[in-house]
């Protein structure tokens, strides 16, 4: 029993700790899948300024060139030297970004960039110092021409170079989430299952734990021999029993059953015979009792009969009455047979008595009275409340009719019956 107990609370408990570390995984998958898309943006981010700027130089060249195109077309005019002259060395600052903040992969690239754009720039200042000399910007002009072409081809390269990382790179980002959404999905497939199966294995626990706790709730308050209510049961009973009838102006019986001759037959048979005899005598009161009857065991062959909602003394009498002819019928353990007898003693709320308390004592003293005076079934006799009497045959220790029980009744029962 123990033993099953701590394996049901094993699995219960390591249930839970796979459902923890389930919803833990998930979290520290949620936060990495966050840190990923961080740096992935901010690669992103860094790749579209390095992009921009390798953008700006192309651009900037362009129009240093076309700058020196209209100044050689105007022939060194002091109006295309005043174009000419602010395009001069105006990206040799992004070229320097970029290989400073561009990365590792930049820094070439654009130390390459920088060494052929120094060598352009010194050909414009040489076009630049020739002034309006046809002849000598002629030729200054070719060279120039042949450097921003050795230029424009670096940047392009390089241009181009950035357009085939970013798609690569993108698809490095898309392979990765794949990889990361069927690691999530996967997470969360056994996540499920570990959710399924520790709900199937907690609703379990609970119900046997549920089940457990309502045995013992039954085991409290029933005796293990006989399955009949305990003198737990009775108390309860007899309390709802005595709130219902204030409240309804009825009556509730009280029946104590005390078994004649049972030590002479536990001698005899031994235990196993007396527990026998138990378990018959709480047969006989369940089958002649009625459905609201609480029938129970409140000593060792000491049983209670409560019956709520009495409608008269009558009543009472005959399901007294009814008691202990059941009691009546023999028993046969192992070919013998065994004859056993009861004496029962009655009370009846409010006729008698005002609480439990009462009840039961007075149950008790009639029960005694009827045990000692061998009168078979007794009514308690309140002192100075007598209207008539009722007489109750009995049955003598052979089983034959004897002499008869003279039992008193109160007025509750002259009130009920109308006589």
């Amino acid at each position: 029993m123990i033993g099953r107990w701590l394996l049901r609370r094993a699995v219960a408990r390591l249930s839970v700790a796979c459902l923890a570390l389930g919803i833990a995984a998930l979290a520290t998958l949620a936060l990495a899948a966050s840190l990923v898309i961080q740096d992935t943006t901010s690669q992103v981010r860094t790749f579209n300024e390095v992009t921009a700027r390798w953008e700006v130089v192309r651009q900037g060249i362009n129009d240093e060139h076309a700058a020196l195109n209209r100044f050689v077309a105007y022939n060194g005019s002091a109006y295309g030297r005043h174009q000419l002259l602010p395009t001069v060395d105006s990206v040799k600052d992004d070229i320097a970004w970029i290989e400073d903040r561009g990365g590792a992969t930049e820094v070439l690239p654009a130390r390459m960039t920088g060494y052929s754009y120094v060598e352009y720039n010194q050909r414009i200042r040489s076009i630049l110092a020739a002034g309006e000399r046809r002849e000598t910007l002629a030729g200054y002009s070719e060279l120039a021409s042949q450097s921003f072409a050795r230029l424009s081809e670096v940047v392009g390269q390089n241009t181009r170079r950035r357009q085939t990382d970013l798609a690569e790179f993108l698809e490095h980002v898309d392979r990765r989430n794949a990889t990361l959404r069927m690691t999530v999905i996967g997470l969360v497939a056994v996540d499920i299952l570990l959710c399924v199966a520790s709900a199937f294995i907690l609703i379990g626990y609970q119900r046997r734990a549920e089940a457990e706790a309502k045995a013992q709730r039954y085991r409290a308050l029933h005796d293990t021999l006989t399955g009949l209510g305990n003198r737990q049961l009775l108390a309860d009973r007899i309390d709802s029993a005595l709130k219902e009838a204030e409240r309804s102006g009825t009556a509730v019986s009280l029946m104590l059953v005390d078994l004649d001759r049972f030590k002479a037959v536990n001698d005899t048979l031994g235990h196993q015979g007396g527990d026998l005899l138990l378990q018959h005598v709480a047969r006989c009161l369940r089958a002649s009792a009625r459905g609201g009857d609480t029938v129970a065991r409140i000593g060792g062959d000491e049983f209670a009969v409560l019956v709520p909602a009495a409608s008269s003394m009558r009543a009472v009498v005959a399901a007294a009455e009814r008691v202990h002819a059941a009691l009546h019928e023999p028993l046969h353990v192992e070919g013998v047979e065994v004859s056993f007898g009861a004496s029962v003693g009655v009370a009846v709320f409010p006729a008698h008595c005002n609480d439990a308390e009462g009840l039961m004592r007075h149950a008790d003293i009639a029960m005694y009275a009827a045990k000692r005076g061998g009168l078979g079934v007794t009514v308690y006799e309140p002192e100075g409340h007598a209207r008539r009497v009722v007489v109750l045959p009995r049955d003598s220790a052979d089983g034959t009719t004897g002499a008869s029980s003279v039992v008193t009744l109160g007025s509750w029962d002259a009130e009920r019956d109308g006589e």
